[in-house]
């Protein structure tokens, strides 16, 4: 009797827990996202007024910024001896899924990268206006994910693992 508790407990838990770990998925692209926007505001500020190269802006805009996003901008910024389109894909394909992002957003911000340090300052604000209109569509795509899918993943867990217990008992 006390193994089926025990056992009970702990199928509960593991389905509980996965649960969560899907609706944290939902959240982590949101919160990737919206660190890609604040990226993009600082960047665009640091490209208008300031006269520094591609590496020290992206030193500078890291600092404020969640941990997955900096290390994204300062593999970037290491990998600056090639052009700053290939540091940029390579530092996407090697960051995305830490991310959290889907492969859609991984488009988005592939796109952005092609055209990074290839323009003059026009060129350069019209590409970050361009990136900003669909970076603003997958976020208002992805909070709507969120908030859809939020509760039920963390419902789903829970009543799943209760379903489980009921079934084993």
């Amino acid at each position: 009797m006390f193994l089926k508790i025990i056992g009970s407990v702990l199928v509960l838990w593991s389905c509980s827990t996965m649960g969560f770990y899907f609706a944290h998925r939902f959240q982590k692209r949101v919160q990737a996202l919206k660190a890609f926007q604040t990226m993009l505001q600082l960047l665009e500020t640091e490209i208008t007024y300031s006269m520094d190269d591609l590496s020290a802006i992206l030193k500078r805009i890291a600092k404020g910024l969640p941990r997955e996003v900096v290390h994204f901008l300062l593999m970037v910024e290491g990998n600056l001896r090639q052009s700053a389109s290939v540091a940029w894909q390579y530092s996407l394909d090697r960051c995305a899924t830490k991310m959290g992002i889907t492969s859609q957003d991984e488009g988005i911000l592939s796109s952005f990268g092609t055209n990074l340090g290839t323009n003059d300052l026009d060129g350069q604000l019209h590409n970050i206006a361009h990136f900003r209109t669909n970076l603003e569509a997958a976020l208002q795509e992805a909070t709507a994910l969120y908030e859809k899918n939020n509760k039920l993943s963390k419902s789903m867990g829970l009543l799943g693992g209760l379903f489980a217990v009921l079934i084993l008992l």
